[in-house]
């Protein structure tokens, strides 16, 4: 739609820069669905958003650089965490830049405050996020107990060893190992004891 409501305007610039960034987006949109790598990467939006920027605020004024907020967001979700930065820092550039030279200096600095806070806002809420999984995902291949490594990654590992053995000629073997009398310690000194048994032994292993 904004593309053609900016031919219909004579913005053919404009226009042709919008098309360009959502025809992008329709071929790594097909890829994905097919579970194909998306042939077109995503950071080379950066130029024809350019483009399109400032056409955008020469005609527009600063409402042309508001696309840069949500630009940066997509950035984020569909880019590597350093690229998407890097993607981030140029849009910020580029569009400051653009906002002092067609617009007005303050109005750009003001711009350029929020921009900021838009950017370290979202990689507060990264770092959160990442945390987080992190936490859950060592929490669901260990065991709370010994912090050993569970059945769930054992069958991963096992299955990257077969893979690698099939594929490089990699040798893999599987040890296991018993602990002597461990039902007698349960029952004679309780299963505390034990689990405290487990703990000590499993850094040993």
């Amino acid at each position: 739609p904004f593309a053609i409501n900016n031919f219909i305007h004579a913005r053919y610039a404009l226009g042709a820069g919008v098309f360009a960034t959502v025809l992008v987006f329709f071929i790594n949109a097909v890829a994905i669905h097919f579970s194909r790598q998306p042939p077109i990467p995503f950071v080379l939006l950066l130029l024809p958003m350019f483009a399109a920027m400032a056409v955008s605020m020469r005609t527009q004024g600063i409402h042309g650089a508001f696309w840069a907020f949500p630009a940066i967001l997509f950035f984020y979700f569909v880019m590597p965490r350093r690229t998407a930065a890097m993607a981030s820092a140029a849009v910020f550039i580029v569009s400051t830049s653009l906002g002092a030279y067609f617009v007005a200096v303050d109005i750009s600095i003001r711009y350029a405050v929020a921009l900021v806070l838009t950017i370290v806002i979202i990689n507060v809420i990264l770092n959160v996020i990442v945390k987080l999984q992190n936490k859950l995902l060592d929490q669901s291949i260990r065991d709370p107990l010994t912090g050993a490594f569970n059945r769930r990654h054992m069958v991963t590992c096992l299955s990257q060893a077969v893979e690698r053995s099939g594929r490089m000629g990699a040798p893999a073997a599987v040890l296991l190992f018993d602990i002597d009398r461990f039902k007698d310690i349960n029952d004679q000194f309780g299963h505390v004891a034990g689990d405290q048994v487990l703990i000590a032994i499993v850094p040993l292993l």
